[in-house]
Order: C-alpha cells, then structure tokens, then sequence
C-alpha cells in the first residue's frame, strides 16, 4: 500500500493535512461506514509477504470497530495511537512488521 518503510514524520504530515488532529469525530467518521475498496467481507486470505527490503516480515491486524460502540478511541488512534504503535513495534526490534 505504501513505501517499504514506517516514517513518523510522513505519518504526522498525513494527518495533518487530512486535519485529523483538529476534526471533531463526527468529521473524522462522516458516514460511519467502510469504503467499499476497503471492505474485507470478501477477502479470503490477506497476506505479509517477505521482500529483499523485509525478509522477515511480521503481520499485525489491527481491527476496529467504526459503529461507535467503542467512543473515542478510533479517534484516539487516529490522533496519537498509530504513531506511537508503530514507533513501538520499530523500538522493540520488529523492523518488518506489516500493520
């Protein structure tokens, strides 16, 4: 989906630009729903794959659920969670750790 590597800047600058730091939740969640594309009610196997970039590739799921039974928190992650995850992941010597 993206480059071979997690950055913190580039993640920061994202959301800033989409304005996820200031939008309220309901902003962040219009519809309350998944955009089709990004539906996995079809998928029947999702992979990690190794690379020569990352040979040891690790998957990490991380669900959530978007119908507001879980309040706050997806827009937590999307203000200060992801970042700090991920930093986490790198930090404990997961270099290939596929979110």
């Amino acid at each position: 989906m993206g480059g071979g590597s997690y950055s913190t800047v580039n993640a920061t600058t994202s959301r800033e630009t989409k304005h996820a730091y200031t939008n309220t939740m309901d902003q962040n969640f219009v519809n309350r729903s998944i955009e089709k594309t990004m539906d996995p009610i079809d998928i029947s196997l999702r992979e990690a794959r190794d690379s020569d970039e990352h040979p040891n590739s690790l998957a990490i799921l991380l669900g959530l659920d978007l119908t507001g039974s879980m309040g706050s928190v997806p827009q937590y992650l999307i203000r200060d969670g992801l970042p700090k995850i991920m930093g986490k992941i790198i930090q404990k010597g997961e270099p290939d750790s596929q979110l």
